[in-house]
C-alpha cells in the first residue's frame, strides 16, 4: 500500500498561451491511495492494482478547449486487473481489464473510460501466433482493435512473417479542436469549425521475408 501527496503545475509551455481559460490558473493537488496485489502458482499470474485519488483544482479541458481548473474536487479510481497463464512452454495468454473513473463533487465531470485487452501467443510445429484484441469503451462509443502475426522459420536460412494490424478498423479515435483561422482577428473563442477524429493506428498489412546467408 501506498500513500502520497503531490502538487501539480501547468506545463510550461502553456504558460501565457491562448490555450488557457485565464492567467490564474492554480496548481492541482492530489491525495492518493495505492494497493497492489499479487498472487503466483505454478501456471498463473495474478495482478491487482487500485488507486484512489483526491484532487483539488483538477485541470480540465472545456469544450472550447481551454485549459481550466475544475469549479469542485474531483475524485478519480481507477482498477487494474491483469492475468497471465501460461499453458505451455512458449505459450501464453494474457488479459487485462482497466478502469478508469473521474467524477467531481458537484457532477460538473463524470468520465467513465475502461479497456479490456486479450492476448495470444503459442507456436505450433515451424508456426510462431499472435493474436491480440484490444475493447474500449469511452463516453462516446466502443472501439475494437484486433491484430494477428504470424512467423514461420521454414529452414535456417529463410523466415517469413506476416503481420495485419488494426484489422477491424474500428480502434479508439482521438479528438483534435480546431480553430477557424479565418474568423477576423483569428479569436480563438470562436471555434466554428467541428473536431476531428483521428486514430492514431493505421490498418496495416505487412509481410516480411527475411533470407540470411
Amino acid at each position: 500500500s501506498f500513500l502520497y501527496y503531490q502538487e501539480t503545475a501547468i506545463e510550461p509551455f502553456l504558460i501565457n498561451s491562448i490555450y488557457l481559460d485565464h492567467d490564474g490558473i492554480k496548481k492541482q493537488k492530489i491525495k492518493s491511495f495505492i494497493e497492489k496485489i499479487k498472487y503466483t502458482n505454478e501456471k498463473n499470474i495474478y495482478d491487482f492494482t487500485f488507486t484512489h485519488e483526491q484532487i483539488e483544482d483538477y485541470f480540465r479541458a472545456n469544450d472550447l478547449g481551454f485549459i481550466l481548473n475544475a469549479s469542485d474536487d474531483v475524485t478519480r479510481n481507477t482498477l487494474l486487473l491483469r492475468w497471465t497463464y501460461n499453458y505451455a512452454n512458449v505459450n501464453k495468454f494474457f488479459f487485462s481489464y482497466y478502469l478508469d473513473r473521474i467524477n467531481s463533487k458537484d457532477n460538473s465531470l463524470d468520465l467513465t473510460y475502461q479497456k479490456v485487452v486479450f492476448q495470444n501467443a503459442n507456436r505450433y510445429d515451424h508456426f510462431n501466433l499472435f493474436e491480440e484484441l484490444i475493447v474500449s469503451k469511452t463516453q462516446d462509443d466502443v472501439y475494437y482493435d484486433l491484430s494477428v502475426g504470424m512467423n514461420y522459420q521454414y529452414n535456417n536460412h529463410l523466415n517469413i512473417q506476416l503481420n495485419v494490424e488494426n484489422l477491424l478498423n474500428r480502434t479508439e479515435e482521438q479528438r483534435f479542436i480546431r480553430n477557424d483561422v479565418n474568423n477576423g482577428a483569428g479569436d480563438i473563442s470562436n471555434l466554428s469549425l467541428d473536431p476531428i477524429l483521428l486514430s492514431p493506428i493505421d490498418r496495416k498489412i505487412m509481410l516480411t521475408l527475411e533470407y540470411t546467408f
